[in-house]
């Protein structure tokens, strides 16, 4: 005898209703990851860089060749309300090698907020993370466009979760907002793309991408290298396509032309300060000098070191050997699974590339990305592998690319399912471990430097930045913030907390001398620690340095303390002055 009583339905993410309930989870976690903890970090150079020009800051406002109290950077670090759009592109075309438009953006968004209510780290971190949740938005449209609402579901939640997104939503840097912009230029090229088959043009689409992509140059110049990947791919495809159909696209052509003159026009303004700007030597450190055969062979290296943290990171930066080695064992584990499982579906994919020439075009964008790179590092000599952040110019191709593989239809279906859940749940621990601070770790350490100078709370502080650009200025003041944030938590204060900046156009010499010449006063006892440029040889510092004071009597000279002495990219070293 069989049962009549009707079989439960499962929801089922076809149904629109379920569809659009997922999407919003998957943007409140998407939320949720990023904007946990987000204020809780210190603040490094590059994002001190931001704050500085955000508030409508430059280098002309920073204190030099005097000493001045910590205690003044509340009035530095204050909203410039009065600066203009106008003005701030002027600050960073001179203080730095960046467009303007992310700065402006952010100064407008800092105008708006309670800042006196406010933590200065998440407000102006605010803003990215909050691109950054519109990123996984602009994924899923992006998935949609390409092959189907179910690959536009599976590539958000691997935007959602993956701690790369995590990590680059909590910087006060302009990587969010590129990156978005790409998402976005790149669902259009796919419908440009869908235009030339049809051989019917949409104008306001072929327009927005002109937009998209100008706005993406005036944010970040390695937009740029996605600009010309995404010309390099719909060129070469229409030539394909062509072929195939043994017939000139005229139209198409002339379309293309038409785009790519517009796109050039609206760039012609900027042209000249950014061929000023190639040659600043902001972007010195990623130049490859005398390589050897290893020098050679790292950037490959470290090309797949970035496709492996856009899916899992775990703590590596500083810790014991055994979790070092477990750490790294797991994470290849984690990517070598999901290569294995995802390479049937991506050789049937290729097999019918011409089924889906949007998934064809966008392989063919993230390779040329990738190309690119290639290029730069073994042509130019640039190694831009050695940070990890510049992969966002070519992230969102990779996560389409594998939530298109994690949705093809059968006979992988249920294996990929699985995969794709595993995919998140590794995500959302790898996104824990980058907001609480133990993966992607802020550069030069500031709460550690500020820790390690701040050490002994019975003796006056004195921070002397020696630099040779605004950079290195801007890696004081974030030492000088992260001291601040941790002085009211330890049970005794200084007397006084000094900060100072000298510029050093050559040789230290002329450094010492001013120096001992330098206004202000530091109480003694004292500690003096200098923070050096990267080039600094530590045998040529002098045992003793002669330090102002306020008295007529001279005091004796500040003795260097050899087994305090750090470097992580720029040199540290204490010297003692007593009474």
């Amino acid at each position: 005898m069989t049962s009549t009583q009707p079989r439960l339905k499962q929801p089922h993410l076809s149904h629109p209703q379920h569809h659009y309930r997922a999407l919003s989870a998957i943007l409140l976690v998407g939320a949720g990851l990023r904007f946990l903890n987000l204020g809780q970090k210190p603040l490094w150079l590059d994002e001190m860089l931001t704050v500085l020009f955000s508030l409508g800051r430059n280098s002309a406002d920073i204190p030099r060749e005097t000493w001045w109290p910590v205690t003044d950077m509340a009035n530095l670090l204050s909203l410039n309300a009065a600066a203009t759009c106008a003005q701030i592109t002027q600050h960073v075309a001179t203080d730095s090698n960046h467009p303007p438009l992310f700065f402006c953006a952010l100064h407008q968004w800092l105008r708006w907020l309670p800042l006196d209510r406010l933590d200065l780290a998440w407000a102006v971190r605010s803003l990215p993370a909050l691109i950054g949740v519109a990123c996984i938005a602009a994924m899923y449209w992006l998935g949609r466009v390409t092959l189907s609402p179910r690959t536009g579901l599976a590539a958000a939640l691997l935007m959602a979760v993956s701690p790369f997104a995590v990590y680059l939503s909590q910087e006060a840097r302009h990587y969010t907002l590129p990156m978005l912009l790409i998402t976005l230029s790149l669902a259009a090229l796919v419908q440009m793309q869908q235009d030339l088959q049809r051989q019917h043009r949409r104008w306001p689409l072929w327009l927005a991408w002109v937009g998209l992509s100008l706005l993406g140059l005036y944010v970040h110049y390695f937009v740029a290298l996605a600009i010309a990947a995404q010309g390099i791919t719909l060129i070469l495809w229409l030539l394909w396509h062509d072929w195939q159909e043994q017939q000139v696209s005229y139209a198409g052509w002339r379309w293309i032309g038409i785009t790519f003159m517009g796109l050039a026009l609206g760039y012609v303004p900027w042209l000249p300060t950014f061929w000023a700007h190639l040659n600043r030597p902001e972007a010195s450190w990623l130049t490859i000098v005398d390589p050897t055969w290893g020098d050679r062979f790292m950037p490959l290296l470290q090309l797949v070191m970035g496709w492996i943290l856009m899916v899992v990171a775990l703590p590596v930066e500083h810790q014991p050997l055994p979790i070092i080695l477990l750490s790294g064992v797991l994470m290849l584990l984690v990517f070598s699974v999901i290569v294995w499982r995802c390479w049937q579906p991506a050789i049937a994919l290729r097999q019918s590339a011409r089924r889906h020439p949007a998934i064809a075009l966008l392989a063919g964008f993230t390779l040329c990305m990738v190309l690119e790179f290639l290029a730069i590092v073994y042509g130019l000599g640039k190694d831009l592998t050695l940070a990890p952040r510049y992969s966002f110019v070519y992230y969102p191709g990779c996560c389409l690319l594998l939530g298109a593989l994690l949705t093809l239809p059968e006979p992988w279906k249920i294996q990929r399912r699985s995969l794709l859940w595993g995919i998140g749940l590794v995500g959302v621990i790898s996104s824990l471990f980058v907001s609480y601070g133990l993966a992607f770790q802020k550069p030069y350490y500031p709460d550690r430097v500020a820790q390690t100078f701040y050490s002994n709370p019975d003796r006056s502080l004195a921070v002397l930045t020696v630099d040779q650009s605004f950079q290195d200025v801007a890696l004081g003041l974030s030492f000088a913030v992260a001291i601040d944030r941790q002085a009211p938590r330890l049970p005794t204060s200084p007397t006084s907390i000094q900060l100072g900046f000298i510029h050093r156009p050559a040789g230290y010499r002329p450094v010492w001398r001013q120096l001992a010449e330098l206004g202000g006063n530091v109480p003694r006892p004292a500690n003096l620690w200098t923070v050096l440029t990267p080039n600094t040889n530590p045998s040529g510092l002098p045992l003793t340095l002669n330090l102002s004071t306020s008295t007529a009597e001279p005091a004796p000279p500040c003795q260097q303390v050899e087994d305090q002495r750090y470097r992580t990219g720029h040199l540290y070293q204490l010297y003692e002055c007593l009474p």
